[in-house]
């Protein structure tokens, strides 16, 4: 359920990025539309992120130990759209924002 877990919380942050695609909720993407660069740059982490954990194939404890470098890259993906989200993000929207990765989940 950790693979399928992770796809979900992965999911949750492109909804809060995107907004509500159902209706016409705002997303965050909505609050920075002056910042091209940006919006191009979380895009395509979101879209490398997606991809790397949809190339873990189940069951995930098995890919873990016959092909660590799948879990890797989809970590590397992870990390770097963090970072983004964490600094050029919260700069652009002036705002503080602490990831705690010690928080035990």
């Amino acid at each position: 359920r950790s693979l399928t877990n992770a796809r979900d919380a992965f999911a949750g942050v492109r909804h809060v990025w995107t907004g509500d695609v159902v209706s016409d909720h705002l997303g965050v993407v909505d609050l920075i539309d002056d910042n091209d660069a940006l919006i191009a740059d979380v895009e395509s982490l979101l879209n490398t992120t997606e991809t790397r954990l949809a190339e873990i194939p189940e069951p995930f404890e098995e890919t873990l130990l016959i092909q660590p470098e799948v879990v890797d890259r989809a970590q590397e993906a992870l990390l770097a759209l963090q970072v983004v989200l964490q600094v050029d993000l919260t700069q652009e929207l002036s705002v503080t924002a602490a990831f705690n990765d010690n928080d035990g989940d």
